[in-house]
């Protein structure tokens, strides 16, 4: 991937919300609904967003400015060589230049090339869980590559993690990590435009809010989104911007297998819409407020 300061236009002391203008104006420009006819405008568009992931975020862009983290967001780990135990290896049980990955990046990360052949091994190792969840260690890692690997890297996945889960070879754990936010992105849509129409009618928000809550269709995700949908409070747990991203992720490999989203699809559209209000640093619950919009337009449109 190209540096993020060259994708988004601005010079490397450009101010916070320098980037967030230019982003906010590539964004319009480069969106894939007013590119149709582009064949790469997806590609684009996808590229914008994990730039200003990282450059919209003080920390990450005070880590890839230090060059700890690279254009993609990946951790530069250099001191892993000479990791573990026994001939070659130092302490921590890692092998010599073995590498594990958690940040999720663009298409071109699906086809990075296993390293066994030139003696080193590489995890891929997604997380699951909200910034509260990480700050108390109980994010949920799924890890893909060989056991042995997975293996090595468990004692550090263990700081950050309450459960850690072995998917399968290569890029198991960042598909799976797409499939389970299509479901994230997919709920938060579907309880958007539910609360909508329910709000339309005439019912109490609070009210209703307390119900869902004692329904069935009150899952862990439904639950953990129910206070800050009381108090209307979108502060990001994780932002729009990035489901857009995942989002743009998961159609590619989609379309690279022949499955038909059509369902992801439309709820992609949440998040392109919210990045086009400039709601793209909300958090992705944020979509009711879109629904709620087209609700009262459609309303309109019939009177």
């Amino acid at each position: 991937m190209r540096d993020p300061y060259e994708v988004l236009g601005v010079d490397r002391k450009a101010s916070e919300a320098d980037i967030k203008s230019a982003f906010r104006r590539m964004a319009k420009k480069l969106h894939p609904d007013a590119n149709k006819t582009d064949p790469k405008a997806a590609s684009r568009f996808a590229e914008l967003n994990a730039a200003y992931e990282i450059l919209g975020e003080e920390d990450k862009r005070k880590a890839f400015d230090r060059g700890e983290i690279d254009a993609e967001g990946k951790p530069r780990f250099q001191g892993f060589e000479g990791f573990g135990a026994g001939a070659g290896r130092g302490q921590g049980g890692f092998a010599p230049e073995s590498e594990f990955e958690t940040f999720s990046f663009g298409p071109e990360g699906f086809t990075r090339s296993n390293r066994r052949d030139r003696g080193a091994g590489y995890v891929r190792a997604p997380v699951s869980g909200s910034v509260s969840f990480a700050g108390a260690g109980k994010l949920t890692v799924l890890a893909s590559g060989s056991r042995e690997d997975v293996e090595r890297c468990r004692p550090y996945f263990e700081h950050l993690a309450r459960k850690i889960f072995y998917v399968g070879e290569q890029e198991a754990a960042r598909t799976l990590k797409l499939v389970l936010n299509m479901m994230v992105g997919t709920t938060a849509a579907m309880l958007g435009e539910a609360l909508a129409l329910g709000k339309q009618a005439g019912l109490d928000w609070s009210s209703m809010l307390e119900v869902v809550g004692e329904s069935v269709v009150a899952s862990p995700l439904v639950s953990y989104k129910l206070p800050s949908l009381a108090e209307r409070d979108f502060t990001a747990a994780f932002e729009a911007r990035l489901m857009a991203k995942d989002f743009d992720l998961l159609m590619d490999v989609a379309d690279r297998h022949g499955v038909a989203m059509p369902i992801a699809e439309d709820v992609r559209n949440y998040w392109r819409t919210m990045i086009e209000l400039g709601m793209g640093d909300l958090d992705f619950s944020a979509c009711v407020v879109v629904a709620e919009r087209s609700v009262k337009d459609r309303a309109k449109s019939l009177r």
